[in-house]
């Protein structure tokens, strides 16, 4: 496809208004279904004769009329498929990518804290319900490598220190407050993670 053309087209798609341009399908299955139509255009856009005949054998696309169905709609539609995975790309570098390293550090960071918190509240040198409590947390989150294992982590602690949060309150320098920041953390994390982007950075 020519420049210009391309050119026209991300006029055409500047111009539209923010609210038009609203996905009710994941990216990649989106430009996966464009590349499947454009292919099929391909292949019936012209009639099927049988050979060396002028039997017609399957009619094409072509038959609607150029007007309306332009030769060159498949490398139209291969052009946007492209032009919006760099666009995507550029996106996830640019704004994407920063604030995800900064959703897990975060995470990792109250993670540590609530963890902490709750082995110096447990820790009265009587082992009871609530060491039992939290070894079991602690079994069943003993990897926490992947963006998915770090927002259980933090939903199994936040619920754990939720429970005894008149306790924390209070507890030397503990906030509180992170007990709540850690179910939004994992909410966020898991919409990441939803997006594809699963495997966190190693943790300390």
């Amino acid at each position: 496809m020519s420049p210009s053309m391309i050119e026209t087209l991300r006029e055409q798609a500047r111009a539209l208004p923010a609210d038009e341009v609203q996905l009710r399908l994941p990216l990649h299955v989106l430009l996966g279904e464009a590349t499947d139509v454009a292919r099929f255009f391909e292949r019936y856009y012209q009639p099927q004769r049988a050979p060396g005949t002028e039997v017609l054998l399957r009619p094409g696309l072509s038959s609607v009329g150029e007007a309306r169905l332009p030769p060159d709609t498949a490398e139209q539609i291969l052009a946007l498929v492209g032009e919006v995975q760099v666009a995507q790309a550029d996106y996830q570098l640019a704004a994407e990518a920063p604030q995800e390293r900064e959703s897990i550090e975060r995470g990792r960071f109250v993670l540590s804290e609530l963890t902490a918190a709750l082995e110096f509240l447990f820790d009265d040198g009587v082992e009871d319900e609530r060491d039992a409590q939290l070894a079991r947390v602690q079994q069943a989150n003993d990897d926490t490598g992947s963006i998915d294992a770090l927002a259980s982590a933090l939903d199994d602690y936040a619920a754990l220190a939720d429970h005894y949060r008149g306790e924390l309150d209070g507890f030397g320098d503990f906030d509180v407050g992170m007990i709540d920041e850690a179910k939004q953390l994992a909410g966020a994390l898991r919409e990441r993670s939803a997006r594809g982007r699963t495997e966190a950075p190693a943790g300390r």
